[in-house]
């Protein structure tokens, strides 16, 4: 009777107990076929979860709406900027292409611009009273832009990436009048240097972020402030300015 009883019972302790202590069975880790592709996990519902590497990034380009400060321009007789358009500051467009080939410690590279501001207003009669004419007048400025930029983006995904920038600035000038007369051309020269920061939208939505990577090569994608004060280089076209400008920057 007593043997009876113990057999089951040295059942029970040789497959559950000494089983699961792992003495019955060596457990073998086998490495999954995807491993090498990046598998990372296996989810409950059957899916698998690879990591995927950041896209390398060398190039940019921005857009962004800009408000300018009104350049110091006196023709003579009362013709100033501010007689003739007003004194509110000018607002535009800026269009940025950055090239970015040291990416050591941060980023250095190269920037170009270019953009397009217009102001509309009547000119002024030569009668030294400043008595507004019939004729009204509007102004072109496109700026044409070389900077160098400097991005203090130490890791990939920084949520916030201040820079820093230096260049000059050539505009164009093209003024039209309503009365049909030719319009006429000029050109101003600045220099200058501002900064700005680089605030993540790839970190807010990391699917959306992929999905960039992977469709339209995007890297990453940005919101961007920035600031520039600019010294003009003529005394009778003084294109001395302030610009703030806020827009989107895509890295590629």
């Amino acid at each position: 009777m007593k043997r009876i009883l113990l057999n089951p019972l040295l059942f029970f302790i040789t497959t559950f107990v000494v089983g699961d202590l792992g003495f019955a069975d060596e457990v073998k880790m086998i490495p999954h076929p995807g491993a090498a592709q990046g598998l990372q996990r296996i989810n409950k519902d059957g899916s698998y979860q690879y990591k995927v590497p950041l896209r390398e990034k060398s190039q940019s380009t921005s857009v962004r709406f800009s408000s300018m400060s009104t350049p110091k321009i006196d023709g003579g007789n009362g013709n100033t900027y501010d007689a003739l358009y007003g004194s509110s500051r000018a607002v535009g467009l800026l269009i940025d292409y950055d090239w970015q080939p040291f990416r050591g410690f941060g980023s250095l590279g190269l920037q170009l611009g270019v953009g397009i501001f217009s102001a509309s207003g009547h000119g002024v009669l030569q009668d030294g009273a400043g008595t507004a004419s019939e004729e009204s007048y509007t102004l072109y400025m496109v700026p044409l832009s070389a900077f160098l930029v400097y991005r203090f983006e130490y890791v990939r995904r920084q949520w916030i990436v201040p820079f820093i920038a230096g260049g000059g600035t050539l505009y164009g000038l093209a003024e039209r009048r309503d009365d049909g007369k030719k319009p006429t051309f000029a050109s101003a020269s600045a220099a200058g240097g501002g900064g700005g920061v680089h605030f993540s939208i790839s970190r807010l939505d990391p699917h959306g972020a992929f999905t960039l990577d992977r469709d339209y090569g995007i890297a990453d994608m940005w919101l961007t402030l920035e600031a520039r004060v600019m010294q003009g280089l003529r005394s009778d076209i003084d294109f001395t300015n302030t610009e703030f400008s806020a827009g989107i920057t895509v890295d590629y």
